[in-house]
């Protein structure tokens, strides 16, 4: 590129963004260059925006999760990073960057995390999923519905941002069947944002300390219909128990809700008190229940959503009466 070209020839500073090869090519030939890991890789830190495949979850077939798991069986991440990101990358299982104060909350859900690796490719698993959704394969080889039609799987994204790795996933989802093509038009920031983009790349520029961020999110009242901006709820996904979850934690701690920019908390504290702390474990205790008392969920991926929770709220119970809340008061 050209600021790549400059960079190497002394006649400018700093770059934007480049990709780890771009980064790898300009080290060999400016001596004079440094990254954030000097001349070594990976060149960058660990960023606090973990990259995803994004759906339009309001744009048939993907309000289906298995058309979603489908897609997900036939993405190779640790592909994407050796080749794409020539191994400066990292693959990643959360919607959360590996920063040391999440550590505690990723480690706390391992048990589920490795009895539903979102990480595993399967194709057979991701062709099963596909013939679930009704979809049968055309002529071609690739997936269509009941009226002969191939879902839109383009994949919109900035080549500026992710030419590393939208066209290698664009490629993967091929290989199992699914139409699908990295595109970069002139408006895409537009097609991303409004709803255009039915598939896109993106981020969950979330939390960095606490996973509370990132699930307000995705709360129903961020969701926007297609047309408009999408906000921070990219995916226009809603689910009105997760949102009532979310909402009861923002009334319980109000100094967190507005910092995250929650509406009409900002004139109230945390209590700290004893009974302000066992008021927030009776509300872990009674989400806990609350889900216990559903039952045993119909699918796998209602039964992931709800182990994931009860590991969840367990943990923050446990936490709670080990006093483990104290360390927080100083």
């Amino acid at each position: 590129t050209l600021a790549a070209e400059m960079i190497i020839n002394n006649e400018l500073d700093q770059g934007p963004e480049f990709p780890p090869a771009t980064v790898k090519s300009i080290i060999e030939r400016a001596p004079q260059c440094i990254t954030h890991t000097g001349r070594e890789a990976p060149y960058g830190y660990v960023d606090w925006w973990p990259l995803s495949l994004m759906f339009n979850t309001q744009e048939k077939p993907y309000g289906d999760p298995k058309v979603r798991w489908a897609m997900a069986y036939a993405i190779d991440q640790q592909q994407l990073v050796d080749i794409g990101q020539i191994g400066a990358g990292q693959v990643t299982n959360v919607p959360y960057p590996f920063y040391p104060p999440l550590l505690k909350y990723i480690d706390g859900a391992k048990d589920i995390i490795d009895q539903y690796n979102v990480l595993e490719v399967d194709l057979q698993k991701s062709e099963d999923l596909m013939l679930e959704a009704g979809f049968t394969k055309d002529d071609e080889g690739f997936w269509v519905d009941a009226d002969g039609n191939r879902p839109d799987a383009d994949i919109y994204a900035s080549a500026t941002f992710f030419a590393d790795t939208a066209p290698l996933m664009a490629e993967q989802l091929r290989a199992a069947g699914f139409d699908a093509k990295h595109v970069d038009p002139p408006t895409v920031w537009t097609d991303v944002d409004i709803g255009t983009a039915i598939l896109h790349m993106w981020g969950h520029g979330g939390s960095i300390a606490d996973p509370f961020y990132t699930l307000n999110m995705y709360h129903i009242d961020k969701v926007r219909p297609n047309g408009e901006s999408c906000g921070d709820n990219r995916p226009r996904w809603s689910n009105q128990a997760f949102s009532d979850i979310v909402d009861e934690m923002a009334a319980q701690l109000p100094t967190l809700a507005t910092y995250f920019g929650i509406k009409g908390y900002d004139h109230l504290w945390n209590d700290y008190s004893p009974e302000g702390n066992e008021a927030i474990a009776d509300l872990m205790r009674g989400q806990l229940a609350r889900i216990d008392a559903l039952g045993e969920p119909t699918g796998e991926w209602a039964g992931l959503a709800t182990r994931v929770a009860q590991e969840e709220l367990s943990r923050h119970v446990a936490d709670y009466e080990a006093k483990e809340h104290l360390l927080d008061i100083n």
